[in-house]
């Protein structure tokens, strides 16, 4: 019985791996500058070419160098060592590191030097993230950089600089770039390839005239989810985003979420990301005069257009939005598309604050929000103007209506600047005041247009004058009463 128990537990010893015949230690598959990895000494690796801290960690397989410098390299024996990881601590240096079976991770704050190349010909999938890698393949008997053969090749976050003297990234299955560019060389490509002796098309990073690039610098950038035309806005850009498609200044600060257009002309649309990369708030900034050829497309939270400029679109999307605001700036949309300025069946509330707008839209001006405040400033078209429930094509919110309850696809907004300007008159004469039910306003004609507005510039009551005015549904508080460009103060009781 004790024989097969022993026989048992040597069994699926030598599944996972290799027992050393000398030291009677199992060996893990990874050599260190000629030193074996093996139970004795996985947790310290040491040896003639390591100084440093070099260790393994067998459950997760995890290769960790802290500072360390090796005079030699890196080998992975792949018939044993499928999946790896190579974590960096602080500043390391290798003379090569080379294939595993699976993926092979490369990760951590710290930085890795190679004087020869990373190898990943076995590989499924080789993974460059978060930390920075240099590597010198300019040597004798090194003439490639990165290669992979069928393997596929990420860099995520990540600095990597390579030269070589044949080529610096290549032979790979696929090679994907995420939150990092290719700054070197300039107009660089990413083209498939095939060559033998294999005979398979393999992806290389080449220059702009598609020959082979020797030298390739990749740098990591923050990508903020924002789209201008078709340029990605990035840490790198930011402070001035330029593109064929745009003129003017652009620019986009991440620590206020503002987007700043200075007299910019965008041939294209505003984008922000979609599902995990679609940006929470946002205030787009106008000064002077702005133009969008295409639309601003939706954020979740708040999308706040304000600014003493002025802008031109075809469209404005609020889906996803709880909030909407428009806020003293003027938005001219002479040509709009369909629908115009609309929240879809999302809910997002819209107010508009001491602002300008002027829609024309083939079916929808403003509409179907969850609900729709003006502060401010009112609707002049069209005349006697209603916000109400309804529905188009199956979306039903609130929208601007005309008077008999269709939607306008017209709309203009004006700031009631009037307020602020206007001087209180006793011209007209509003009794009793204070007041609980109703109102008489003296000195003005039957069917004159009597507006009411709280305190905050809002209106809260539009009706045409007939001998008197119902203020019973209005909350105690101070109002302002405008009739013919004259107003008086009226206290609700």
């Amino acid at each position: 019985m004790k024989r097969l128990t022993l026989f048992v537990a040597i069994f699926f010893i030598a599944l996972a791996g290799n027992i050393n015949a000398q030291t009677n230690e199992y060996y893990y598959g990874i050599d260190i500058a000629g030193v074996e990895v093996v139970s004795g000494n996985y947790s310290n690796i040491t040896g003639d070419g390591i100084t440093g801290f070099v260790s393994y960690d067998p459950e997760t397989k995890t290769l960790t160098l802290d500072n360390a410098t090796i005079d030699g390299s890196i080998w992975f024996n792949v018939e044993q060592v499928s999946d790896i990881t190579i974590t960096l601590v602080g500043e390391n240096t290798v003379s090569s590191i080379w294939n595993v079976s699976g993926t092979k991770t490369i990760n951590g704050e710290g930085s890795l030097k190679v004087s020869g190349t990373i190898g990943c010909f076995y590989e499924q999938n080789t993974i460059i993230e978060d930390c920075t890698i240099d590597i010198d393949a300019t040597g004798e008997y090194i003439r490639v950089g990165m290669s992979g053969a069928s393997s596929t090749l990420t860099i995520k976050n990540a600095n990597l600089s390579v030269v070589a003297s044949e080529f610096a990234i290549g032979q790979f299955a696929s090679i994907e770039l995420i939150d990092c560019e290719i700054k070197e060389p300039i107009n660089y490509q990413i083209i498939g390839y095939t060559l033998p002796p294999s005979y398979t098309e393999s992806t290389y990073i080449c220059n702009e005239d598609d020959s082979f690039a020797k030298k390739v610098v990749i740098k990591k950038v923050t990508n903020y989810g924002i789209y201008i035309d078709v340029i990605r806005v990035t840490s790198d850009n930011c402070n001035n985003i330029i593109g064929d498609g745009i003129t003017g200044s652009v620019s986009y600060n991440p620590e206020t979420k503002t987007l700043t257009l200075d007299n910019a002309t965008i041939d294209g649309e505003i984008y922000f990301g979609t599902g995990t990369e679609r940006i929470e708030d946002i205030t787009i900034t106008l000064i002077g005069e702005n133009t969008i050829t295409e639309e601003i497309r939706t954020v979740s939270g708040t999308k706040k257009i304000n600014g003493t400029g002025s802008l031109k679109a075809r469209e404005i999307e609020c889906k996803y939005e709880q909030n909407t605001i428009i806020e003293d700036c003027t938005i001219d949309i002479p040509n709009g598309w369909a629908w115009v300025l609309y929240s879809g069946d999302d809910g997002s509330k819209l107010t508009i604050k001491n602002a300008n707008i002027s829609i024309e839209a083939g079916t929808v001006a403003i509409g179907d929000f969850a609900d729709i405040e003006l502060i401010g400033c009112e609707i002049v078209e069209p005349v006697n103007a209603q916000i109400i429930d309804n529905e188009v094509e199956g979306d039903a919110g609130k929208y601007i209506c005309n008077e008999d309850g269709t939607v306008a696809n017209k709309v203009v907004i004006k700031k009631l600047s009037g307020l602020n300007d206007i001087a209180q008159t006793n011209s007209i004469n509003v009794y009793p005041n204070p007041a609980t039910n109703e109102i008489v306003i003296n000195n003005i004609a039957n069917n004159e247009l009597v507006e009411i507005f709280d305190i905050t510039g809002k209106v809260v009551k539009r009706v045409v004058y007939n001998n008197k005015i119902s203020v019973a549904d209005l909350q105690a508080g101070v109002y302002t009463i405008k009739v013919n460009n004259q107003i008086q103060k009226l206290v609700i009781e």
